[in-house]
Parts: C-alpha cells; structure tokens; sequence
C-alpha cells in the first residue's frame, strides 16, 4: 500500500540555478524529487526523464511546452 509520504513529488525549478546531482553532469538541474520524507535531490531534464522512468512516474509538463504545443508558428 502506497500512503502519501511514500509518493514522489516533483517540483519544475523555473529559471533553474543549482547543478544536476548526477556525477559527471554539468546540466542545470531543472527538477527536484523528493519521496515521502527522504532527501531533495536536483537533476537536469534528461536525468530527471531517466529518474522518473525508473520511478514509473511522469514528469510535470513546462508550461512554455505545453503553450508552443498549441500555436502554429
């Protein structure tokens, strides 16, 4: 059983400004996870995508996207 304090939740950090905590990267983080009451951890879009796959959760679209989605230029 799944109570809310075992769920992730992901914030969009808009503009970003800290580093991706994945070891080698040297993205801005664009997201940060945190599940139930563990630690805040910051990763860039494609390692939050990977992390979020591993999760079997989605991300959170960014507003902008999901405007330009709807427009024809």
């Amino acid at each position: 059983m799944v109570t809310y304090s075992d769920k992730t939740e992901i914030k969009i950090l808009n503009p970003p400004g800290i580093a991706c905590e994945r070891h080698g990267c040297e993205q801005y983080a664009a997201f940060l996870f945190r599940t139930g009451d563990g630690p805040i951890e910051a990763y860039c879009e494609f390692h939050g995508a990977e992390e979020a796959r591993k999760l079997g959760i989605s991300l959170p679209e960014r507003s902008h996207r999901v405007l330009r989605a709807g427009w024809t230029f």
